[in-house]
Formats: C-alpha cells, sequence, structure tokens
C-alpha cells in the first residue's frame, strides 16, 4: 500500500482557500484544465460594473415619477444578473478545479468557506436593522426576519415586504444555487451535468413564459413577487456554470480563445446593449446568455483593448468592495426622497443653488448617500468580511489538519492488515 502523504492534505486545503481574499472566495486565473487557480482583475472589473449599476438604478428611483426620460436606469437592475452569472462561472470553475487537482469535491469544505464569506457580513447588516427598529429604519414583520434568516426572502408575499432588506431577494436565489448544485456536480459528475443543464435552462425559460402569461404560480401561492424566485432568476446562476462547464474541455476552450477578438467582443456587448433596450423574443434569455458570454470571453481574452479597461485600479477596488457595498446601500440608497434630503432642501442658503424643488432633496443627499454607503461597506470589508475570511482559514485549516492526523494514526493498521492477508 502506497504511504499516505500527509503534505498532500494540506496543500489541498491552501489550494481550496487560497482565493478567500478575493472577493467571491473564488480562484480566478483560467488554467489548462478549465479551473481556476489564481486571479483576473478582469473578473473584479466585472463586480464593479455590477454593483455600480445597481447602485445607480436605485439613486434614480426618487427622480422616475419627475423625469420619465430616467426609466433607462431601470436597465441598472441588470447588474445583478452580473453577478449571477460571475457567481455560477465562477464557483462552477472552482469546484471542477478541485476535482481535477484532488480528484473529489469536499463538499463540507466548499459550504464551509461560503458560510465564512457570506454570513459575517449578512448577519452584521440585519443585527444594524434590528438595533435601527425604534427609529424606524428595521422592519417589524417577524415573517421578513424570518424569510431572511433562512435564505427564503425572495418567496416573501408582498405583505410583508420592506425595502431596507428587499435586496436579499439576490442572496437567497445563490443560496439556493450554493446549496444544490455543489450536490449535483458530485452526483452527476461534469459531463452529465454539462448535458443536462441546456435542458434544465430550457425547461426554466418555458416555465418563466408560462407563469407569466398564466400565473401559474400565484394561484396556488398568492402574492409572492413574480421577478425574484430562485424558479425564475436561477438560469441566469446555471448559464454561468454551463459556461464553466464547456471551458473544462480543453479543446472546447482552445477553440473558443483562438476565435475571440475585440471586434467579436465588441459586437457581442454591442447586441447585449441592444437587447436590454429594445424588446425581442425571449429577452430575458438572450440577455443572460450575452452576459455570461461577454463575462466569459474577456476572462479567456483579457489583454484585449476592448477588455482591459476593466483592470482600471478604481474598478477592481470597487469590485473587492462590491459584497459589501451591495448590502449596505440599500440602507441608504431608497425610492423615495429621505429626511435628510428633505431638511437640506430647507437651508435658504442651498435652495439658491438649484432652483426646481422636485430636485432639490435628491441632489443635496446623493454626496451623503454615497459616502455613507461606502463607509459602511469599507467598515464592513476590514472589520467584519477580511477576519471572518482569517478566522475561517484558521478554522479549515485545523479541519485538514485532525483530518490528516485521523488518517496517519490508523495508516499503521492499514499496512498491518494488508501484511496479515
Amino acid at each position: 500500500m502506497p504511504a499516505f502523504n500527509l503534505s498532500a492534505l494540506s496543500c489541498r486545503f491552501r489550494a481550496l482557500w487560497s482565493s478567500q481574499t478575493t472577493p467571491n472566495s473564488v480562484p480566478e486565473t483560467i488554467t489548462g484544465g478549465g479551473g481556476y487557480n489564481g486571479y483576473i482583475p478582469t473578473l473584479d472589473g466585472w463586480r464593479a460594473v455590477a454593483i455600480l449599476a445597481v447602485i445607480f438604478h436605485h439613486a434614480m428611483l426618487p427622480l422616475l415619477d419627475a423625469h420619465h426620460w430616467l426609466l433607462f436606469s431601470e436597465q441598472g437592475a441588470l447588474g445583478v444578473d452580473i453577478f449571477f452569472a460571475l457567481s455560477g462561472f465562477l464557483i462552477c470553475s472552482r469546484l471542477l478545479n478541485e476535482r481535477d487537482r484532488f480528484g473529489s469535491i469536499d463538499l463540507q469544505a466548499f459550504y464551509l468557506r461560503r458560510a465564512f464569506r457570506i454570513l459575517p457580513p449578512y448577519l452584521t447588516y440585519l443585527a444594524a436593522l434590528f438595533v435601527l427598529i425604534p427609529f424606524g429604519f428595521g422592519s417589524r414583520h417577524l415573517e421578513e426576519w424570518i424569510s431572511c434568516l433562512t435564505f427564503t426572502r425572495n418567496y416573501l408575499p408582498n405583505q410583508f415586504w420592506t425595502w431596507k432588506t428587499g435586496h436579499f431577494w439576490s442572496l437567497s436565489v445563490e443560496e439556493h444555487f450554493y446549496l444544490l448544485f455543489p450536490a449535483a456536480l458530485v452526483m452527476l459528475g461534469a459531463g452529465r451535468l454539462r448535458r443536462f443543464l441546456p435542458w434544465f435552462i430550457a425547461a426554466s425559460t418555458v416555465w418563466r413564459m408560462a407563469d407569466y402569461r398564466f400565473h401559474l404560480f400565484d394561484r396556488i401561492f398568492p402574492g409572492i413577487p413574480y421577478p425574484y424566485r430562485t424558479d425564475i432568476r436561477v438560469d441566469g446562476i446555471a448559464i454561468g456554470a454551463l459556461a464553466a462547464l464547456l471551458l473544462a474541455v480543453p479543446s472546447f476552450k482552445a477553440a473558443i480563445r483562438d476565435r475571440l477578438t475585440a471586434t467579436r467582443i465588441a459586437a457581442g456587448a454591442t447586441i447585449l446593449l441592444a437587447i436590454i433596450f429594445i424588446p425581442v423574443p425571449m429577452g430575458v434569455l438572450w440577455q443572460r446568455l450575452l452576459i455570461a458570454a461577454v463575462i466569459t470571453a474577456s476572462a479567456l481574452r483579457p489583454e484585449l483593448a476592448v477588455t482591459r479597461w476593466l483592470e482600471a485600479k478604481w474598478l477592481r477596488h470597487i469590485g473587492r468592495l462590491s459584497f459589501s457595498l451591495y448590502i449596505w446601500q440599500q440602507m441608504f440608497f431608497v425610492p423615495t426622497q429621505n429626511s435628510i434630503g428633505r431638511a437640506l432642501a430647507r437651508i435658504p442658503a442651498l435652495q439658491s443653488l438649484i432652483a426646481d424643488p422636485s430636485d432639490r432633496a435628491w441632489i443635496l443627499q446623493l454626496p451623503l448617500l454615497c459616502v455613507g454607503t461606502v463607509t459602511m461597506a469599507a467598515l464592513s470589508y476590514y472589520l467584519v468580511e477580511q477576519p471572518a475570511l482569517r478566522w475561517g482559514a484558521r478554522y479549515l485549516k485545523a479541519r485538514a489538519e485532525a483530518k490528516s492526523s485521523a488518517v496517519v494514526s490508523i495508516q499503521p493498521e492499514f499496512v498491518e492488515a494488508a501484511r496479515v492477508a
């Protein structure tokens, strides 16, 4: 029987946790086998694009009634679709890389890593909301709190929805994906899952169109918002995962990369923008397919001029803060003029600066909202996210060492049993 390599498990642990300093805890450099084991700044750039789109959408909400030309800002909600495509692509790539390097996927370690990554900043925000309930910031609906703590926020009936936790519908979708997809990859294997996902995406599209037309779900469970349910949104993550599964085939990845040019990537991005603003049949599916395609293309060819802008230092910095920015922006950017803006608008010296009273409060409050969001996101990133990742790293290291010690302690018994046999 071959001798047990004590350093193998330690090497495995370091490889699996090496990306915990990146925003999404996922290795991000394309390797020969289609996995990721390093860092690509382009993907931080995409995170920045996603969060800036979401914040722009939320920031414009108070002005939509008075300025209908700003309705285009509602397309900023597609930033969430970018996050979904990134999650599917990167998580699947990471799991495939683990399988290729070590022969198996440690599901327990995966779920622990996600818990250390997501729960500390998430629960910190919820705790802040709870403390602020007496001041009118937090929700008093028990149902809303339960849905947040169980990651079922996207299936909460309308009567219990409030703005401050409304954005957690997307985290619920991602958590459902994290719960089911890795297990499916382990049980089915990459090949079967690669063949299954196109049928799953097609079925999801048919269901989404049928439910939109005939309100099938609402007949059984009335009052649950249609756009936020996992069964309506999960194909956006599945498309990203399918892209990773396809690129795990070296010949396919090489063929795609060789055909990617700046012109073709720019054409894909242009078509995506056109589909966003021009209605087409099955437009939602085409949007999600093109988002995943453009992200994948930029990851394969980050050196091209058309994708290099995503590696700008300021974009990468925003990308690293994107998770905390997404969590905390909801507390500041609300769909109505807040009390701070109204108070500033009543100051005579400031009234003369902005003639239109309908815009005055929004313009005056916007810098404060931006500063508040960035400040809380930075505090969350440096005081909650990063320490939690370090604690998680120490815990998983101790777990890996305990496993290796257990294997080493029984190794002589296996050797002796083999000799007797």
